[in-house]
């Protein structure tokens, strides 16, 4: 399963580019010491990308949609 980890890296980009810019400028700026944030926020974004895509392929909608139906017309407005 070694193809699906730059599969999903590339779709982080593609989904967060701000997310890959300000990790570029940190490292550029600190090195090494904040590599663990830059790991932590990219798995952080690859989980949640694939829990919405989970969501979609069983239901067949989308996360906007299913949190409108969850959660009352106030709040989801």
């Amino acid at each position: 399963m070694a193809f699906v980890g730059p599969g999903l890296m590339v779709a982080v980009g593609y989904m967060d580019p701000g997310n890959w810019a300000t990790d570029l400028a940190g490292g550029a700026r600190l090195g090494y010491l904040l590599l663990s944030v830059i790991l932590i926020s990219n798995l952080m974004a690859i989980v949640l990308q694939h829990l919405s895509l989970k969501l979609g392929i069983v239901t067949g909608r989308d996360l906007a949609q299913a949190c409108r139906d969850h959660y009352s017309r106030p709040v989801s407005f």
